[in-house]
């Protein structure tokens, strides 16, 4: 079939349309990572690693020799199956190795075999049958295992309620907890502004210790905070509003006695001390990552899955709060007893003015992809 002259012409003279539209730029896809760090449509985020790039609590005037040699003599009185957990090489290699090692583990009955085949052919960089650790040091298998032992026995500080206290990770039944749950929620609301005030309000509501460390509780976020103990306004990137999709991944949910926790694992190196791990340490190192706000993110993915999937859902009955894990602080030994546990209790308040920042008409959108909910849990 031959084409007729007259379509030819047309052909010939054929001018390509122009887009005269105007395409809507702030929507766009972020991560706790994009909104902490001011990158704008970096695409689908990974899960959230820590990779010892941390913004260090301590200046160089405070890292004098005394306290190095200090931490040098309390290493040499530790055997090799407790430095592992110092020594461990710093970076996102190790922070992968372990986030993967976790995720594969029942922490009530662990298979340690299983659990680490798949993760130490990727990451394991073995030497001469062990786990590179840093100052040309090397551990066996046997010995990350025993070490990852004492994370799972390692006692966590109690919550407000002691009837809802969580012993250890090694309490929590396989079938009720969730592993890398990845979740979406629609952003059109507010500009990061109003995001950093309320950051900053739970900051001022934290309490330290008062003590260098040696008590790992943290009070309920509705104590009164002094005057003098009130922090600077957080500075988050500024952008018109928070509009598109906030996206992420959740290392841990659990239920407990009919409340619900997320967690998150940190293999951040903040010195060869447990005493280095204590609450203090923690929350500086929170803060100056902004974690907290990472949480908050978290929180509210959590919040507006159990609003759908549980009947009666109250948050003060069901949310039962926050869970930081550095595990390198972690251990069994009782005069150390919470160090490297982050917990903090998320209030109703806060939750709700989460919720109402990020609110958008699609609330229907969120979703953590694995079903969570009492009767499987």
């Amino acid at each position: 079939h031959q084409p007729c002259e007259n379509n030819s012409a047309e052909l010939v003279n054929a001018v390509v349309s122009k887009f005269n539209g105007k395409i809507e730029r702030d929507w766009w896809l972020s991560s706790f990572t994009a909104l902490s760090r001011n990158i704008r449509h970096a695409g689908v985020s990974n899960p959230d690693r820590d990779t010892d790039n941390t913004r260090t609590q301590l200046s160089t005037a405070e890292l004098n020799s005394t306290e190095l040699n200090n931490t040098e003599l309390s290493n040499a009185e530790l055997s090799s199956t407790e430095q592992i957990c110092f020594k461990l090489a710093k970076g996102a290699h190790t922070g992968n190795l372990l986030h993967d090692i976790l995720e594969q583990t029942d922490f009530s009955a662990p298979n340690w075999q299983d659990s680490l085949e798949k993760p130490m052919l990727v990451y394991g960089e073995l030497t001469s049958g062990g786990v590179t650790g840093t100052d040309n040091t090397s551990f066996t298998e046997d010995e990350l295992i025993a070490w990852l032992e004492q994370v799972l026995s390692a006692p966590f500080i109690t919550s407000t309620n002691d009837n809802e206290k969580i012993t250890s990770l090694a309490e929590l039944e396989h079938n009720k907890t969730l592993r890398e749950s990845e979740f979406y929620f629609p952003m059109q609301g507010q500009g990061t502004n109003a995001l950093a005030k309320l950051l900053t309000d739970h900051r001022n509501s934290a309490q330290r210790s008062g003590n260098n460390g040696s008590s790992n509780t943290l009070a309920n976020t509705s104590t009164t905070t002094s005057t003098e103990s009130l922090k600077y306004p957080v500075m988050l990137p500024s952008y018109k509003k928070l509009s598109g999709m906030m996206h992420g991944f959740i290392d841990l949910i659990f239920e407990h006695q009919g409340k619900y926790y997320l967690c998150d694992y940190k293999s951040s190196h903040l010195g060869d001390s447990f005493q280095d791990y204590q609450f203090d340490a923690l929350l500086d190192n929170v803060e100056k990552n902004y974690y907290d706000l990472q949480y908050l993110i978290y929180c509210l993915a959590l919040h507006r899955y159990l609003k759908q999937t549980l009947v009666d859902y109250d948050v003060s009955e069901h949310f039962g709060g926050v869970y930081y894990l550095y595990l390198r602080g972690m251990t069994t030994a009782p005069e150390h007893q919470g160090a490297g546990v982050y917990y903090r209790q998320i209030t109703e308040q806060e939750i709700n003015d989460l919720d109402e920042l990020f609110s958008s008409e699609n609330t229907g959108q969120q979703a953590v992809p694995t079903q969570l909910n009492q009767e499987e849990a």
